[in-house]
């Protein structure tokens, strides 16, 4: 995972949190827009801000966590086209 980033998840849940201290995540909180998740309002990271945080996990090459990141870049790209252009080639011809 990126640097100072780590997710938690618990047993049986659909959802992951993920804490950064990454300085280059300093400024997601700032970004942050109100969604609902699983029922619950909160506020999430900006869609900029997650696609970005995947493609250091993608370079990084560990799998599996190269794996679902490239499959979160996928879907992320699938729901807001305008990131499919950002994504590795060989990631765009699987779209």
């Amino acid at each position: 995972m990126r640097r100072g980033l780590s997710s938690v998840r618990k047993p049986g849940s659909k959802l992951t949190l993920y804490f950064g201290r990454d300085p280059g995540c300093a400024d997601f909180p700032s970004r942050a827009v109100d969604a609902e998740i699983l029922g619950v309002r909160c506020r999430v990271a900006a869609v900029a801000d997650s696609f970005c945080c995947g493609l250091p996990v993608i370079r990084s090459g560990i799998f599996p966590r190269a794996l679902l990141a490239e499959c979160d870049m996928l879907r992320i790209a699938e729901l807001f086209p305008e990131y499919a252009e950002k994504l590795p080639e060989y990631l765009q011809r699987r779209l």
